[in-house]
């Protein structure tokens, strides 16, 4: 087997309430797994990657990251942290020829873009509300952020 040339981090959950009925566990456990998940993913593949020529890390973040979302306060600023973190790994490992990237996607056809719609009144209605947002008024394929990596 080879080394380790590019790692991908994309694993993400939600916490949909508003700020005032979160508690430290909600706002701990949306940072644990969209923020320290990526850090531990990195640290633990770097040592591979800096004996490969160059290598390339993208994250997953999401558009919640440059935009604020009612009732995501957790989510929003755990993908703006790790937007800042690749920016700041990415000058950190270029002396490395370590690409480092974040995409920003706006709404996909994920499971957790599901969930978000399981309390709602009306699911047909909230997902209209979401479409509307959108000028192209499409939800995007996972295959869509795969292409864009």
């Amino acid at each position: 087997l080879g080394g380790i040339d590019g790692i991908v981090s994309s694993a993400g959950i939600d916490c949909l309430k508003p700020f005032a009925q979160m508690r430290y566990e909600d706002w701990h456990n949306t940072l644990e797994v969209n923020l320290s998940g990526p850090f531990n993913l990195c640290l633990a593949a770097l040592p591979f990657m800096q004996r490969e020529p160059q290598g390339t890390i993208v994250h997953i973040a999401s558009g919640a990251a440059l935009r604020p979302l009612a009732g995501r306060t957790a989510y929003c600023a755990s993908k703006a942290g790790l937007v800042m973190f690749a920016k700041t790994l990415a000058v950190d490992l270029a002396p490395y020829s370590i690409r480092v990237n974040a995409i920003c996607p706006g709404i996909i056809d994920t499971p957790l873009f599901r969930q978000s719609f399981e309390g709602a009144e009306d699911p047909e209605a909230a997902l209209e509300q979401v479409l509307d947002r959108y000028l192209i008024r499409r939800i995007g394929q996972p295959e869509d952020i795969a292409n864009a990596a």
